[in-house]
């Protein structure tokens, strides 16, 4: 019986769209034995999986993240709730939003936020702590 070549890129690929590897298996014709079978015997097939969710989760970071710097709510909503220094209880007092604050200012609030958890500091850093 002939082995079927599987592209490592095409694998990768398939992974960045968000596809299950059973939906892989079905794109690559081969089953989901042979899947796990080659993500055991082969480095660079395992990897493929894996850089393919990666860049995959990337892409739609950076268009969330930059629907929310654009403006939209319901993205910044959402961004900040899947961040590990957001409460849900709301944010504390000095964070609290003022109705006469301008858009730059919140937008300008935001993206300090959003720099202080990409930078892993939301744990360390309280809200409040850094004038937020």
């Amino acid at each position: 019986m002939t082995r079927k070549q599987t592209d490592p890129e095409e694998v990768a690929r398939l992974a960045g769209l968000g596809l299950t590897q059973a939906a892989i298996c079905q794109a690559l014709g081969i089953s989901r034995t042979t899947l796990h079978r080659r993500k055991r015997e082969s480095r660079a097939f395992a990897e493929a999986l894996e850089r393919g969710r990666a860049r995959g989760a990337a892409a739609i970071a950076e268009a969330l993240l930059h629907r929310a710097l654009e403006g939209n709510v319901q993205a910044q909503i959402f961004y900040l709730r899947h961040q590990p220094c957001w409460n849900d209880a709301g944010p504390a007092p000095e964070d609290a939003y003022e109705p006469d604050e301008s858009r730059e200012a919140l937008l300008e609030r935001l993206r300090r936020l959003v720099a202080r958890a990409a930078a892993g500091a939301g744990a360390a850093n309280p809200p409040g702590a850094d004038g937020l």
